[in-house]
Protein backbone atom coordinates (compact mmCIF):
# COMPACT_ATOMS: atom_id res chain seq x y z
CA UNK A 1 0.00 0.00 0.00
CA UNK A 2 1.48 3.26 -0.93
CA UNK A 3 2.83 5.89 1.73
CA UNK A 4 0.75 8.67 0.78
CA UNK A 5 -2.75 6.38 0.78
CA UNK A 6 -1.81 5.08 4.12
CA UNK A 7 -1.71 8.74 5.56
CA UNK A 8 -4.37 9.91 3.93
CA UNK A 9 -6.62 7.22 5.57
CA UNK A 10 -4.98 7.55 9.02
CA UNK A 11 -6.08 11.04 8.59
CA UNK A 12 -9.61 10.49 7.55
CA UNK A 13 -10.44 7.93 10.19
CA UNK A 14 -8.38 10.11 12.74
CA UNK A 15 -10.83 12.69 11.95
CA UNK A 16 -13.69 10.28 12.42
CA UNK A 17 -13.37 8.93 15.37
CA UNK A 18 -12.06 12.10 17.40
CA UNK A 19 -15.85 12.36 17.56
CA UNK A 20 -16.33 10.51 19.84
CA UNK A 21 -15.05 9.65 23.68
CA UNK A 22 -11.23 8.45 23.58
CA UNK A 23 -11.68 5.37 26.07
CA UNK A 24 -14.97 4.13 23.61
CA UNK A 25 -13.08 4.63 20.35
CA UNK A 26 -10.10 2.36 21.80
CA UNK A 27 -12.54 -0.68 22.66
CA UNK A 28 -14.43 -0.02 19.35
CA UNK A 29 -11.40 0.03 17.39
CA UNK A 30 -10.00 -3.25 19.35
CA UNK A 31 -13.54 -5.12 18.94
CA UNK A 32 -13.01 -4.37 15.08
CA UNK A 33 -9.42 -5.70 14.62
CA UNK A 34 -10.21 -8.47 16.51
CA UNK A 35 -13.52 -9.54 14.56
CA UNK A 36 -11.02 -8.70 11.42
CA UNK A 37 -8.50 -10.75 12.91
CA UNK A 38 -10.98 -13.51 13.55
CA UNK A 39 -10.86 -14.62 10.20
CA UNK A 40 -7.36 -15.91 8.73
CA UNK A 41 -7.63 -14.42 5.32
CA UNK A 42 -8.14 -11.22 7.06
CA UNK A 43 -5.98 -11.71 9.75
CA UNK A 44 -2.78 -12.36 7.12
CA UNK A 45 -3.70 -8.90 5.12
CA UNK A 46 -3.66 -7.33 8.47
CA UNK A 47 0.09 -8.62 9.56
CA UNK A 48 1.05 -8.35 5.53
CA UNK A 49 -0.30 -4.07 5.54
CA UNK A 50 1.61 -4.12 9.27
CA UNK A 51 5.25 -5.63 8.05
CA UNK A 52 8.01 -4.19 8.57
CA UNK A 53 9.63 -1.39 5.82
CA UNK A 54 11.86 -3.68 3.40
CA UNK A 55 10.20 -7.19 3.81
CA UNK A 56 9.01 -8.12 0.53
CA UNK A 57 9.26 -11.70 1.29
CA UNK A 58 6.43 -11.67 3.69
CA UNK A 59 4.71 -15.13 4.20
CA UNK A 60 1.95 -14.30 6.85
CA UNK A 61 3.71 -13.84 9.95
CA UNK A 62 7.19 -13.92 11.70
CA UNK A 63 9.26 -16.44 9.65
CA UNK A 64 9.75 -19.27 11.85
CA UNK A 65 5.95 -19.52 11.70
CA UNK A 66 3.79 -19.86 14.61
CA UNK A 67 6.28 -17.16 16.74
CA UNK A 68 3.78 -14.20 15.59
CA UNK A 69 4.82 -10.86 15.15
CA UNK A 70 6.30 -9.31 12.02
CA UNK A 71 9.64 -9.49 11.41
CA UNK A 72 12.78 -11.33 9.80
CA UNK A 73 15.29 -13.23 11.45
CA UNK A 74 17.22 -10.01 10.76
CA UNK A 75 14.74 -8.05 13.57
CA UNK A 76 14.93 -11.19 16.20
CA UNK A 77 16.26 -10.63 19.31
CA UNK A 78 17.12 -13.20 22.09
CA UNK A 79 16.98 -11.77 25.58
CA UNK A 80 17.51 -13.76 28.68
CA UNK A 81 16.68 -16.66 26.65
CA UNK A 82 13.37 -15.72 25.18
CA UNK A 83 13.08 -15.24 21.17
CA UNK A 84 11.13 -12.24 20.20
CA UNK A 85 10.18 -11.93 16.72
CA UNK A 86 11.41 -8.11 16.92
CA UNK A 87 12.11 -5.79 19.26
CA UNK A 88 9.14 -3.46 19.32
CA UNK A 89 6.71 -4.12 22.03
CA UNK A 90 3.36 -2.50 23.67
CA UNK A 91 3.74 -1.72 27.27
CA UNK A 92 1.25 -1.76 29.79
CA UNK A 93 -1.88 0.05 29.62
CA UNK A 94 -3.38 -0.98 26.51
CA UNK A 95 -4.76 -4.56 26.97
CA UNK A 96 -4.79 -4.60 30.26
CA UNK A 97 -7.23 -7.87 30.77
CA UNK A 98 -5.31 -9.76 27.63
CA UNK A 99 -7.92 -9.54 25.54
CA UNK A 100 -6.32 -8.79 22.12
CA UNK A 101 -2.72 -10.65 22.30
CA UNK A 102 -3.04 -12.07 18.89
CA UNK A 103 -4.32 -9.41 17.37
CA UNK A 104 -1.46 -7.05 18.68
CA UNK A 105 0.74 -9.12 17.49
CA UNK A 106 -0.65 -9.30 13.87
CA UNK A 107 0.11 -5.56 14.26
CA UNK A 108 3.43 -6.17 14.21
CA UNK A 109 4.47 -6.11 17.90
CA UNK A 110 7.35 -8.52 18.85
CA UNK A 111 5.98 -8.63 22.71
CA UNK A 112 3.04 -7.27 24.92
CA UNK A 113 2.93 -6.16 28.37
CA UNK A 114 -0.45 -6.84 30.00
CA UNK A 115 -1.76 -5.02 32.75
CA UNK A 116 -1.30 -3.73 35.25
CA UNK A 117 -2.98 -6.99 36.76
CA UNK A 118 -4.27 -6.60 40.22
CA UNK A 119 -5.11 -9.72 42.65
CA UNK A 120 -9.17 -8.94 42.70
CA UNK A 121 -11.08 -7.34 40.02
CA UNK A 122 -10.98 -3.33 39.73
CA UNK A 123 -13.10 -0.66 38.19
CA UNK A 124 -10.51 1.91 38.22
CA UNK A 125 -11.38 5.64 38.14
CA UNK A 126 -14.15 6.83 37.80
CA UNK A 127 -14.52 8.07 33.95
CA UNK A 128 -14.04 9.99 32.25
CA UNK A 129 -10.90 9.37 32.64
CA UNK A 130 -8.76 9.63 29.45
CA UNK A 131 -8.20 12.85 27.67
CA UNK A 132 -6.85 13.82 24.42
CA UNK A 133 -4.45 16.45 23.79
CA UNK A 134 -4.21 16.67 19.80
CA UNK A 135 -1.89 19.54 19.81
CA UNK A 136 0.49 17.56 21.44
CA UNK A 137 -0.57 13.96 19.67
CA UNK A 138 -0.88 12.97 22.99
CA UNK A 139 -3.33 11.09 25.38
CA UNK A 140 -3.65 11.71 29.45
CA UNK A 141 -4.27 8.54 30.98
CA UNK A 142 -6.27 8.72 34.48
CA UNK A 143 -7.67 4.68 34.08
CA UNK A 144 -6.40 3.73 37.42
CA UNK A 145 -5.63 -0.17 37.88
CA UNK A 146 -9.32 -0.91 35.88
CA UNK A 147 -8.92 -5.03 35.24
CA UNK A 148 -10.74 -8.27 35.04
CA UNK A 149 -8.22 -9.74 37.99
CA UNK A 150 -5.63 -11.97 38.17
CA UNK A 151 -7.48 -15.24 38.04
CA UNK A 152 -9.71 -14.28 35.26
CA UNK A 153 -6.58 -13.05 33.11
CA UNK A 154 -4.12 -16.09 34.29
CA UNK A 155 -7.01 -18.04 32.87
CA UNK A 156 -6.76 -16.36 29.20
CA UNK A 157 -3.13 -16.43 29.19
CA UNK A 158 -3.01 -20.42 30.15
CA UNK A 159 -6.17 -20.96 27.63
CA UNK A 160 -4.18 -21.51 24.73
CA UNK A 161 -2.82 -18.08 23.17
CA UNK A 162 -3.00 -18.95 19.33
CA UNK A 163 -0.82 -17.21 17.16
CA UNK A 164 0.55 -14.53 19.54
CA UNK A 165 3.56 -14.07 20.59
CA UNK A 166 5.40 -13.38 23.65
CA UNK A 167 3.48 -11.45 26.78
CA UNK A 168 4.82 -10.22 30.12
CA UNK A 169 2.24 -9.41 32.88
CA UNK A 170 2.69 -6.10 34.91
CA UNK A 171 1.66 -6.99 38.14
CA UNK A 172 0.41 -4.43 41.19
CA UNK A 173 -1.05 -4.26 44.44
CA UNK A 174 -4.13 -2.04 43.57
CA UNK A 175 -6.66 -1.16 46.02
CA UNK A 176 -8.24 -4.49 46.19
CA UNK A 177 -4.64 -6.01 47.35
CA UNK A 178 -2.06 -5.42 49.41
CA UNK A 179 1.03 -3.99 48.25
CA UNK A 180 3.28 -7.43 48.40
CA UNK A 181 0.65 -9.23 46.65
CA UNK A 182 2.83 -8.67 43.44
CA UNK A 183 6.63 -9.75 45.08
CA UNK A 184 4.87 -13.05 46.33
CA UNK A 185 3.43 -13.97 42.78
CA UNK A 186 6.14 -13.09 40.26
CA UNK A 187 6.46 -15.47 37.59
CA UNK A 188 2.90 -17.45 38.69
CA UNK A 189 1.58 -16.93 35.33
CA UNK A 190 4.92 -17.10 32.91
CA UNK A 191 4.00 -19.29 29.84
CA UNK A 192 6.57 -22.06 29.21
Amino acid sequence: MDTYLRGDMYKIVRFVLFFFPPEGVHHFSMRCLKGLCGWPVTRRLVEWACRPEGMDDFSGGAPGAGTGGSGGKGLQREVFGLVFPNPVGLGAGFDKNALYLRELTALGFGFVEIGTVTPLAQAGNEQPRLFRLPEDQALINRMGFNNDGAEVIAGRLCGGRGEAGPAEVGEGGGSSGGAGWAADRRGKYRKE
